[in-house]
């Protein structure tokens, strides 16, 4: 064997190394091939109406703490888009800490009726339609063994808000009571729905509600953070839906 040959012997025998092994099943994993995966949209709401019971708390008014109860009537047009109507009523308007009046030694005592028929932020109840856009669907496995199933939409809707106005201190401290006032508003927000079954999911959102205060001559524009907690409830229309 000339050098010549013998180099050539040596190169395939390099080549030979560093090609892929086959393929072959592991002995090593008792479980492969044995646990599917979970693929594809087990949870849909293409043509379903979706009816939530839901109650919502404000988080960030500095005057009142809003409690309502209400709910939200939506129609999934597509895996992606709702059109819905919104309502709640509140039940309960409670003065904040921060409304307290403090005077020198005397302590802090919470504000008169007469002042806080001067400051905004008391809700009767709110109306509207909304669309909502639902771009992501995800899961989540837990303990290893339970797949959560999970969505995340974008909120955007116009409202019709309802409140007590607002009037100047000279007429509250005179024993005028102020009156109930309707305004246009809208709101936007995120939301999430966890998936308990095919026809029912916890519904969780967050909102800001846009409105303006008649009362107020200056810096009418109010913003209303509230959070939202119900249970979705779907229900098919026609055959679109497979069983």
């Amino acid at each position: 064997m000339n050098t010549r040959t013998a180099t050539a012997l040596l190169c395939a025998l390099a080549l030979v190394t560093l090609l892929p092994a086959p393929a072959r099943s592991s002995e090593a994993d008792a479980f492969e091939n044995k646990v599917k995966p979970v693929s594809g949209q087990v949870y849909e709401k293409a043509g379903k109406l979706e009816i939530t019971p839901a109650f919502q708390l404000s988080m960030n008014d500095a005057f009142f703490s809003k409690y309502l109860g209400g709910g939200k009537l939506a129609y999934h047009l597509n895996e992606y888009f709702s059109l819905g109507l919104t309502g709640v009523y509140a039940f309960a308007n409670s003065a904040t800490g921060s409304t307290s009046i403090c005077q020198g030694n005397a302590g802090c005592t919470p504000a008169p009726q007469p002042d806080l028929y001067q400051v905004p932020g008391y809700l009767k109840w709110v109306a509207g339609a909304e669309v909502a856009f639902s771009p992501i669907y995800g899961k989540l496995n837990t303990f290893a063994e339970k797949a959560v199933h999970f969505d995340l939409s974008i909120l955007a809707g116009a409202d019709l808000v309802s409140y007590r106005n607002v009037i100047s201190s000279s007429a509250a401290q005179s024993g005028t009571v102020p009156g109930d006032a309707t305004s246009p508003g809208g709101h936007l927000g995120v939301g999430a729905r966890i998936y308990l079954a095919r026809s029912m999911a916890l519904s969780l959102e967050v909102k800001d509600l846009f409105y303006r205060v008649q009362g107020l001559s200056t810096a009418n524009l109010q913003a209303q953070l509230f959070a939202q907690a119900g249970l979705a409830f779907f229900v098919p229309l026609g055959s679109r839906n497979s069983p």
